[in-house]
C-alpha cells in the first residue's frame, strides 16, 4: 500500500499541472461522499493500492492531483443521480423560500446555477416524491433527473439522511 497524506495540486486551478499529465498519469474515481473522507483505502484505475490519510478537515475535490513518487493521480468525482429544477422567469421570493423549505426539509444539499436548482437523489422514485411536494408551486418550468457531477454551492452542503 502506498500512503498519501496531502493533495499536490488541482487541474481546474493550476494550468501548469496540465503540462505534467501524460499517458502515465493515473486516475482515482471517488463518489462525492468519499471525497469528504479523511481516511480511506482505494485502488487507482491502474491498480495502485492507495492508503489516504489526510489532515482533519481536508475535503478532496474533482480534479485534485495526488503525487506518488513521480507519478500523478487525478481525482475524478463520479457522476450521481441529480434532480434538476429549471425555474420559470421572475420567480417570487415567496416561491423561492417555499422551494428552499421543501428541499431543505428533505436534508438535501443544493447547487445553484442561474435559473436552476440541483440536488442529489438516491433513486428515481424520488422524482415523483418531489413532483408531489412541488405541486403547489408555480415556479418550476421543468424537473428531471440527470447523471452529473454534483458539487454543492458554498454553504449549501448540509448533512444528508
Amino acid at each position: 500500500m502506498i500512503e498519501i497524506s496531502q493533495v499536490f495540486s488541482n487541474i481546474h486551478h493550476d494550468n501548469e499541472i496540465l503540462k505534467l499529465l501524460d499517458s502515465n498519469s493515473d486516475e482515482l474515481h471517488l463518489s462525492r461522499i468519499e471525497l469528504s473522507k479523511n481516511r480511506m483505502r482505494k485502488n487507482s484505475k491502474n491498480g495502485l493500492d492507495l492508503g489516504m490519510n489526510f489532515p482533519s478537515g481536508t475535503h478532496l475535490h474533482d480534479g485534485d492531483v495526488l503525487k506518488v513518487n513521480e507519478n500523478l493521480i487525478v481525482i475524478k468525482q463520479m457522476p450521481e443521480k441529480t434532480i434538476v429544477l429549471k425555474l420559470k422567469n421572475n420567480v417570487s421570493n415567496d416561491e423561492l423560500i417555499l422551494l428552499g423549505h421543501i428541499i431543505g426539509n428533505r436534508h438535501k444539499a443544493i447547487q445553484l446555477q442561474k435559473e436552476k436548482i440541483l440536488f442529489p437523489i438516491i433513486n428515481d422514485a424520488e422524482l415523483e416524491i418531489f413532483k408531489n411536494l412541488f405541486h403547489k408551486t408555480n415556479s418550476i418550468e421543468s424537473i428531471q433527473i440527470e447523471e452529473r457531477i454534483f458539487s454543492p454551492s458554498d454553504g449549501a452542503d448540509v448533512h444528508e439522511h
